[in-house]
């Protein structure tokens, strides 16, 4: 994780916060409801949080324009490492679902 990331966490609430995220995640399986709107989902390869199968299946939650993309060698840190791509590729997302969302 870069530095720029945790520092962020000194700012007052900004640690309770992401904690109460995290808290708030159901492990157990039961999701809230289904996703109708487009989705761009990109799982970089070397996430340990998030394993492949459960990436994969997330798509089984998304009843709108879903894609899933895979990025060979990356961390959960997607923004870090690969801002350009990341930049190009949700551009070209937001592109391609216009419209579809009203």
């Amino acid at each position: 994780m870069a530095i720029r990331s945790i520092a962020g966490f000194v700012e007052p609430g900004a640690l309770t916060a992401a904690l109460n995220w995290y808290r708030a995640l159901d492990l157990h399986g039961r999701m809230g409801g289904v996703v109708t709107m487009p989705t761009l989902f990109v799982w970089g390869t070397e996430d340990l949080a998030i394993g492949e199968a459960a990436a994969v299946n997330t798509a089984s939650h998304v009843r709108g324009p879903y894609v899933f993309e895979r990025r060979q060698g990356t961390s959960p840190w997607l923004l870090d490492e690969t801002p350009i791509w990341i930049a190009t590729r949700l551009r070209q997302h937001l592109e391609s679902v216009r419209g579809s969302a009203r």
